[in-house]
């Protein structure tokens, strides 16, 4: 197998948490299923969405598949962040904004 076929059939997961998602905008997004099913209709992949296990702070995990041919387009989470702005029309908070909601 030459390294193109294992490129091409190779594929990666990103795991990202609905909170941390959440922090990047003043808007409030949709519920975890809803806005897998969005982001699936639209751009990715969501393989999965699962709960945190009990004792833990709520929130929720979105298992994403990155395909091949769209690698470049998710080379870090922040990727998936310009998708939900775009796909919602949102704006995404500024960096100064985003420090002083995490701090």
């Amino acid at each position: 197998m030459s390294d193109f076929e294992f490129e091409v059939r190779h594929r990666e997961n990103m795991e990202i948490k609905y909170n941390w998602l959440q922090s990047y905008f003043k808007n409030k997004l949709p519920e975890p299923k809803e806005l897998a099913d969005i982001l699936t209709t639209h751009s990715l992949e969501v393989e999965s969405v699962r709960q945190t296990e009990k004792g833990e702070k709520e929130d929720y995990f979105f298992d994403i598949a990155v395909l091949p041919n769209r690698a470049y387009d998710y080379i870090d989470h922040l990727s998936v962040i310009r998708d939900i702005s775009a796909i919602l029309k949102i704006d995404i908070i500024t960096a100064t904004e985003w420090r002083h909601s995490v701090a």
